[in-house]
């Protein structure tokens, strides 16, 4: 990531693939003359950039196919242009875990049981 470009650097940004549902009706309704939202863009709170780059040389269904079960973060990454936190060496846990839930208020005490056998 580039904090400190040098004055005479210029840096392209290129458009994002997916933007939110609010930013394409608002692309729609502010074109002139105002064209109607197509709504198989729009994949719950996303909806694929119609300015993205490369967009005319992709399957119709390319970018919504990609959406469903991926994290905000990686969409903000891959598909929105945004700087984000890396992925990388992060914990399977770190969005599901839940403290409340996943650890216990009260000692936990073994079963005793002669069918199944416990060893640690």
């Amino acid at each position: 990531m580039m904090t400190n470009p040098p004055d005479n650097w210029s840096v392209h940004l290129q458009p994002p693939a997916i933007i939110t549902k609010e930013e394409y009706i608002n692309l729609c309704t502010d074109s002139v003359p105002p064209t109607p939202c197509d709504t198989s863009r729009i994949v719950g709170r996303y909806a694929v950039n119609p300015l993205a780059d490369n967009i005319n040389n992709l399957a119709d269904n390319y970018y919504t196919n990609i959406i469903p079960g991926k994290k905000e973060d990686w969409i903000d990454t891959y598909l929105r242009c945004k700087f984000s936190k890396s992925l990388e060496g992060l914990p399977v846990y770190l969005h599901s875990f839940k403290e409340e839930f996943h650890i216990t208020k009260n000692a936990l005490t073994p079963i005793k049981s002669e069918l199944f056998s416990l060893i640690v």
